[in-house]
């Protein structure tokens, strides 16, 4: 046993009233009291602070759960313009080789035929026009054989 070994939970067992008592001795009393005035005041310049970055980020989380929805009806948007650039491409394509097929089908068998049917219309024309030079020259030989006989002097019975 020593002396005081009761008395050691006596500030843990103390009232409020009894531990400042107790304290002044050691620290004076105006010493705690700016201590809990500043730590007061800390206290609620940290509340302050930290309702401030509260509103902050509700804010900012706002902004970017909007920012989230627009890029995401962007893509939607981008998406669907996609699909449908890409059906009006591949429905051009087609168009433009249908038009190539028909057209080069069109040349390969318009050239060749046309020339073809240009050669032989040449051949033709030129028969008819030989022709028709032979049958000029037989009418003008003809007219010129009815001139020749209506100029003759004629033999008058009287």
């Amino acid at each position: 046993m020593f002396h005081g070994q009761f008395a050691m939970n006596g500030l843990l067992e103390a009232t409020d009233a009894k531990l400042k008592e107790e304290l002044s001795l050691v620290v004076p009393l105006n010493i705690w009291q700016e201590g809990v005035s500043i730590s007061c005041a800390n206290s609620r310049e940290a509340l302050e602070k930290s309702s401030e970055f509260e509103i902050m980020v509700r804010l900012r989380s706002g902004d970017f759960d909007d920012l989230v929805k627009r890029r995401d009806d962007a893509e939607a948007k981008r998406s669907i313009q996609q699909v449908a650039f890409e059906r009006t491409e591949a429905r051009i394509k087609d168009e433009i080789r249908q038009l190539r097929k028909s057209m080069l089908g069109a040349h390969d068998i318009s050239i060749d035929s046309v020339q073809f049917a240009l050669d032989e219309t040449t051949s033709t024309i030129q028969v008819h026009e030989s022709q028709l030079k032979n049958v000029e020259a037989e009418r003008d030989s003809a007219l010129a054989e009815l001139k020749a006989y209506k100029m003759k002097p004629r033999k008058t019975f009287v």
